[in-house]
């Protein structure tokens, strides 16, 4: 069970990094004259129904 949940954390920090790392380069995409557009690529409801699988999966020890 330790090693699922390493594996767990392990990928909420490289999320979490990735994240990091998209939200500077959108910054210094529009500090030059970018412009963004699209909405998300996912509708809210798949968003949520993956966070529920995460949250369902999570068994405390």
């Amino acid at each position: 069970m330790i090693w699922y949940t390493a594996l767990v954390l392990a990928v909420a920090v490289e999320r979490i990094a990735e994240l990091a790392v998209a939200l500077r380069n959108t910054r210094w995409a529009l500090a030059r004259g970018g412009i963004e557009t699209g909405r998300p690529t996912t509708p809210r409801w798949s968003r949520c129904t993956r966070l529920s699988w995460r949250a369902a999966s999570w068994k405390p020890a």
